[in-house]
């Protein structure tokens, strides 16, 4: 069991200071990378404690995300079994209409004391310019981003901030792999194992409160529809799709509904005749099948997602960005595995508009070297982009 940890308190109008780390983030769900942060700091930074703050209402487009209850009784449960960490809810307890840290620190700085230290990852680190008055949350604490797989421009984010905003930044490593919460709630939802990258216990939690199984209705509809192997492939391009709709801030379920039924109709005979679709090729005509599908078989009316589906095969000029995210994610979830894959992964995690038109650019060339035509849509949303000012990948 954890050990008892004295709460600062105020005597006399004195502030009993303890060594702490502010450790903020929706926890939704708490995972093992998030365990392994506030333990690694504990230990490597000598804390006295790690104080976990859940975010009450967070300011981007997230899912539909588990209760605050449910999120404070996961963190809860993990601090009942694990020395100095606090869990504080005092985004609930302010009530405030958004949850910006620059509104949050000054409340807790008061209530644990000025020895304290602000603790992100490196994902956060790398998005700091984009939050809500970055150099007023710079000239209250300093700052511990912790590095994170697949964040390798962490440094560079922690350079800026030490210039632009006069951050005291320190970067550490606790070799953290890269978990992302929008994957788990995804395959939540798919019936796909949390393991290992939640603990035992939160997974129990979570299955038994039926948490993030809004779509169980139309996952068990697809599945029951499709081969195995192609719903395995559906199920990794809508986890892939909500990591990039967390990365450049598209909505959680528009991506996920998008992603689930891109290939609804791939398995199915053409709704109509090959001389009513824009395309030359069979391997075309279930994007356009699908988003009829989408709408007639699953009741799905968003024209946004509708047309994520109706272009996801061949792309086209003017893609919104979610169209753009299930294009890519069809390309590039983890199940595909061909030359020069693993760069285009990295571009798009680096840079998610050059890695779109390199992800068209890699299969046009594809089509190309193998003499198979090159859809006219293709070649018109690739010119589109190219001119657009944004280049593509360079060469190895």
């Amino acid at each position: 069991m954890a050990s008892e940890l004295l709460i600062p308190t105020k005597n006399c109008g004195i502030i009993i200071d303890m060594k702490y780390a502010i450790f903020g983030g929706a926890f939704d769900p708490l995972h093992v990378e998030h365990i392994r942060i506030a333990t690694e700091a504990r230990d490597a930074l000598g804390l006295d404690a790690v104080v976990m703050v859940p975010t009450f209402r967070p300011p981007h487009k997230h899912s539909k995300a588990a209760s605050f209850d449910d999120r404070l009784a996961m963190l809860k449960a993990f601090a009942a079994t694990e020395r100095g960490i606090l869990v504080d809810s005092i985004e609930r307890d302010l009530a405030l209409d958004k949850s910006f840290t620059s509104d949050i620190l000054p409340v807790l700085i008061e209530k644990y004391g000025s020895d304290g230290v602000y603790l992100i990852g490196g994902d956060s680190m790398v998005k700091f310019s984009q939050w809500h008055l970055p150099e007023k949350i710079a000239a209250m604490l300093p700052i511990v981003a912790v590095r994170r797989k697949g964040y390798d421009a962490v440094d560079r984010a922690a350079e800026f901030a030490r210039t632009r905003y006069g951050a005291n930044v320190r970067v550490v490593d606790f070799d953290c792999r890269s978990v992302s919460s929008s994957d788990l709630k995804a395959r939540a939802a798919l019936g796909i194992s949390l393991l290992p990258d939640v603990t035992p216990e939160v997974a129990d939690y979570i299955g038994k409160r039926g948490l993030y199984r809004d779509y169980d209705a139309i996952v068990a509809r697809l599945k029951a529809s499709v081969s195995e192997r192609l719903f395995g492939h559906i199920a990794r391009t809508a986890i892939a799709a909500v990591r990039y709709a967390s990365q450049i801030d598209v909505d959680y379920d528009k991506a996920f509904v998008a992603a689930l039924l891109h290939d609804c109709a791939k398995q199915m005979p053409p709704l109509y005749p090959l001389s009513s679709y824009r395309t030359k090729s069979n391997a075309v005509i279930h994007q356009y099948d699908g988003a009829e599908i989408a709408k007639t078989r699953y009741g799905v009316e968003d024209t946004e997602i509708l047309e994520a589906i109706r272009y996801h095969t061949t792309g086209k000029p003017g893609m919104s960005r979610l169209s753009q995210i299930v294009y890519v994610a069809d390309k590039l979830e983890e199940g595909r595995n061909y030359e020069g894959i693993e760069a285009l992964r990295r571009l798009v995690r680096e840079d998610f508009d050059r890695g779109f038109l390199a992800v068209v650019e890699h299969g046009m060339q594809y089509l190309q070297n193998s003499g198979n035509p090159v859809d006219d849509l293709t070649i018109e949303c690739y010119n589109y982009y190219k001119n657009s000012g944004r280049q593509p990948m360079p060469k190895e």
